[in-house]
């Protein structure tokens, strides 16, 4: 449930921060998740599994998607401000520091659990700590919004 809010969050973050040409390949791509969360919950995996590795997999391509659009059309765009004043450059730092760093944890870690438990308890600190910086990452954009 928590992969699925994330994802509809950000997305529609995104999507209300961008500029209007990508809005229905963001649109389609959303489309798609939840494509793929209805057919990995019916036919794959039960709704009361802890953990889906896969959904929480696709959640990291999505979202780093989201990241990667943004800070390619950043670039291409001719702006006089810094991108350090913009509070979406923070959130999308964040967000795909995020994503990047959890993508093999989350593609790995149904299978790190059933063999290699204590290695799984260990490299879930890995992701403790990139959550820590999403947050501050995301604080530091609302910092940022509030001086604008």
């Amino acid at each position: 449930l928590h992969s699925i809010i994330r994802v509809t969050l950000f997305t529609l973050f995104f999507l209300r921060n961008s500029p209007d040409n990508i809005n229905t390949i963001r649109k389609v791509l959303l489309g798609l998740f939840y494509l793929f969360f209805i057919i990995n919950f019916v036919f794959f995996e039960s709704l009361v599994n802890l953990f889906s590795s896969s959904l929480f997999t696709v959640e990291a391509i999505v979202l780093l998607f989201f990241c990667i659009y943004y800070f390619l059309n950043a670039i291409l765009q001719e702006t006089n401000e810094k991108l350090s004043r913009q509070p979406i450059f923070w959130v999308a730092t964040g967000l795909g520091i995020y994503e990047a760093v959890n993508f093999f944890i989350f593609l790995l870690f149904t299978y790190l659990v059933k063999n290699y438990t204590f290695f799984a308890q260990h490299i879930w600190n890995l992701h403790n700590i990139s959550f820590i910086l999403l947050c501050i990452l995301i604080t530091k954009a609302l910092y940022e919004s509030d001086r604008k």
